[in-house]
């Protein structure tokens, strides 16, 4: 990942702006990326818990949270929001195997981030981390964000 820029705080139920430029320099498939593993804390003054994972789409196999995504090539290519929303407009097809190449959105854009109703009312930092791989890790991703519900 070259860039990412989200609008802060993140509120759930509502539009937020991103930014991403991402550089795939080895084809995914489901050989190379056959897990996904999300790992998600939220942070309210001084508590820490881990955000469980929760379904957003059960058809599109969607899900929220500290999650694992196994074979995350069929979600992908199940389409739903993630693809239209979050794939689509950086030009990255939802398809495997995924391309090389670069992708970026031209512009920042809005997505709608999911209201999440098992979600109690709060406000915090959302600390995240997203590994991919297949027999150990390939790859990573932290980031961390202001949130409110």
């Amino acid at each position: 990942m070259e860039k990412l820029e989200i609008s802060d705080p993140i509120v759930f139920g509502e539009e937020a702006t991103v930014d991403i430029s991402v550089n795939v320099k080895k084809e995914f498939n489901n050989a190379t990326l056959s897990i996904i593993k999300m790992e998600m804390d939220a942070v309210v003054g001084p508590f820490s818990a881990p955000v469980p994972c929760t379904d957003i789409n059960s058809t599109t196999g969607e899900k929220f949270g500290s999650c694992d995504y196994a074979y995350p090539c069929a979600t992908l290519e199940r389409g739903g929001p993630l693809c239209e929303f979050l794939f689509k407009p950086i030009g990255v097809p939802c398809v495997c195997p995924l391309p090389i190449g670069v992708y970026g959105s031209k512009m920042p854009y809005d997505f709608l981030v999911p209201f999440l109703p098992n979600l109690p009312k709060l406000a915090g930092t959302l600390h995240g981390k997203i590994t991919f791989g297949q027999n150990g890790e390939i790859g990573c991703v932290e980031a961390e964000l202001s949130f409110r519900n």
